[in-house]
Formats: C-alpha cells, structure tokens, sequence
C-alpha cells in the first residue's frame, strides 16, 4: 500500500529540491484574472442588484493599480473584501454598489511573497 501526502505552500521556491523532484505534481496558483475576478465578484453582488458597469468597477478596483503589479488573491477577494463590503453598509443600509467600489478602491491586495536570500 502507497501512502501520499499533500503539501500546501506559498513558498515554493522554499521547498528543497528533493521534495519537488519526488512530487507527483506541483500545482502553481496565480492570481485571478479579470475574468476570474469577475466570476467571483458576480457571484457575490448580481444578486443584490449590482448592474455589469458596477461589476467592471470592482474588477478594475481589484486588479493591477496605481503602479501596483498585482492585483487581489482569491482569499482577499473571498475572505477580506466581500465582508469588508457587507460590514460597511451593516447595520444600517443595504450593501450598495457605490459603497462597495469605495471599499474597493480603498482596500489593499495582499502583497506578492517575496523570497529572501541570506
């Protein structure tokens, strides 16, 4: 009986070689799209009324900006920005686009992991 193990990393340039040469694969997940951000941001708000041009103003609020190189990950997405969103307008008015595209545009990616040499 074959045993395996599942490795999970977001530093793969920190995995000795030998682990990497004996991996079955090595999956690399980049950030989202646009078109990915946009799936995930449709989920979320099209069903609160928010129209395709409010949509493409989160997309754009997510993606590459300001001399930024990177745009939002999946988890900032998913786990900071949809409940920064609802937060903001709880308890008091319903999520609407305008404040959702503020939070948007207010609310930083988190950075790319940057390898350190000694």
């Amino acid at each position: 009986m074959t045993v395996g193990a599942q490795l999970s990393t977001n530093r793969v340039g920190a995995l000795d070689p030998a682990v990497k040469r004996r991996a079955a694969d090595i999956l690399i997940f980049e950030r989202p799209t646009d078109e990915q951000r946009r799936a995930v941001l449709a989920g979320a708000f099209e069903r609160l009324g928010f129209s395709p041009g409010q949509i493409e103003r989160l997309v754009a609020a997510t993606g590459p900006a300001g001399g930024r190189t990177y745009g939002f990950t999946f988890s900032d997405l998913t786990q900071r920005l949809v409940p920064a969103i609802v937060l903001d307008a709880y308890p008091t008015r319903p999520v609407d686009p305008a404040g959702a595209i503020e939070v948007a545009e207010a609310m930083k990616p988190t950075p790319p992991f940057e390898e350190k040499t000694a």
